[in-house]
């Protein structure tokens, strides 16, 4: 055993992030993000994440660093064909071994250039190059397998760059080894609860009042305009009871799912599915974004019907039937151009519900009366029409986010039977 080992965190995990472009600022990276929040979920401290360009000498530098602070290191990119991809080799080189073609890796390869009708060439088998001893991981999601090094009692898994390749991996092939390389690890029990309407800083300063249990921990992730809780403990019973004294605290109905992925759009879809009834809308500032909301969830179509973006005048008219009298009287950004707009969306598309949109986003176009960031909804229901006028006061994109979000969970307190006039904190 060596002298580094003894000066590793328990239960501890380093991140080493591979690649020019995460240095240059042409990629963002997410791979530690979604590494990091795996790891806390299994109870293992995060204890570094490292950037290093496509240069060997970095990269044996940094993992020389990693490994006497952590037992189990992901490296993330730099395992591709090209000639700036140097993770392979470093880790080779690191470890004292050589590089050695694998038979299987090489097979793979051929019969993804077969199914692709893709020629290979003498860079592709570079991918089929592994440190010796090494163990391969499969990736399913693409060409570059990954591969479990052993390197004086610290394990170094090696992952393509590509997000959505490593998150299947992890799910795959990682997730159940993790258990094994960390035999004093304690179960950790783990709650999610996400909101909107409600500012970060409030909710942690409301929750720091309630002097909650010292075996819970809790992770605030804001995914504008929502926030995400996560809650972790040792001890269920406590975690339970912390989830109740929040929910009493906040106000339960703030929180609108306990899946951590599960936008408030699918969450409305739900609702929509549940109750069989269907969902259509009017954009004007949003310009479709109500309808990419529902259309990115899996079977959008037995619940969203459509949307029409109806950004001029003359197309408020045409598509949606509203009188140019209406129009010219109260502007395009009024609470009765926005009922119009939404009830013409609902007898168009024959839907349950209809939301509308029509705002100054900015950064132009306001006025004394309706300044940038003037945003009106309007919510057709089985029953009546009503619009609800906010003052936004982010930059454009953010201000025409927030609107659809905001527009969803106006429909979503309608399809609950809650107030629909609410303080936003």
């Amino acid at each position: 055993m060596s002298i580094m080992m003894n000066k590793r965190v328990i239960n501890s995990a380093s991140i080493l992030l591979i690649g020019n472009e995460l240095l240059n600022g042409d990629t963002r990276d997410k791979n530690a993000w979604y590494l990091s929040l795996k790891l806390s979920e299994l109870g293992i401290k995060l204890v570094q994440t490292s950037v290093v360009a496509d240069d060997s000498g970095q990269i044996i530098n940094e993992l020389n660093k990693l490994s006497a602070l952590s037992a189990l290191i992901f490296t993330c990119g730099g395992i591709g064909p090209t000639s700036d991809d140097l993770t392979r080799e470093a880790i080779s080189e690191f470890a004292g071994v050589t590089l050695e073609e694998r038979p299987e890796a090489v097979e793979k390869l051929k019969n993804y250039a077969a199914k692709h009708n893709r020629p290979l060439n003498k860079n592709s088998f570079k991918q089929a190059l592994f440190p010796q001893g090494s163990e391969i991981i499969p990736n399913r999601a693409g060409t570059a397998d990954c591969f479990l090094t052993d390197y004086q009692g610290a394990q170094i898994i090696t992952l393509p760059g590509v997000p959505s390749e490593i998150e299947v991996i992890f799910e795959d092939q990682i997730l159940e080894r993790i258990p094994g390389f960390f035999p004093n690890l304690k179960k950790q029990y783990q709650r999610s609860l996400r909101l909107f309407g409600l500012s970060e800083s409030y909710v942690g300063t409301e929750i720091d009042k309630l002097g909650l249990d010292e075996s819970i921990s809790i992770a605030y992730r804001p995914s504008f305009p929502e926030l995400l809780l996560v809650l972790s403990s040792g001890q269920a019973p406590e975690l339970e009871n912390a989830i109740e004294q929040i929910k009493q605290t906040i106000g339960k109905e703030y929180f609108h799912t306990e899946n951590k992925k599960q936008s408030l759009a699918m969450t409305v879809f739900e609702l929509l599915k549940s109750n069989s009834q269907t969902i259509a809308a009017a954009e004007s500032c949003s310009g479709g974004m109500i309808a990419n909301s529902f259309v990115s969830i899996p079977g959008a179509s037995s619940v969203f019907l459509g949307s029409a973006v109806t950004y001029s005048n003359e197309s408020k008219q045409n598509i949606l039937g509203i009188d140019a009298q209406t129009i010219n009287k109260h502007g395009a950004v009024s609470e009765i151009l926005a009922r119009e707009m939404a009830a013409g969306a609902q007898r168009v598309f024959k839907s349950s519900y209809a939301l509308s949109i029509t705002g100054i986003a900015g950064p132009d176009g306001g006025t004394e009366n309706k300044p940038v960031g003037t945003i009106v909804i309007g919510l057709a229901s089985p029953t009546a029409v009503t619009a609800h006028t906010y003052k936004l006061s982010w930059e454009r994109e953010r201000n025409r986010v927030y609107s659809v979000v905001l527009a969803q969970e106006l429909l979503r307190r309608k399809i609950l039977n809650l107030r629909m006039e609410w303080e936003r904190k």
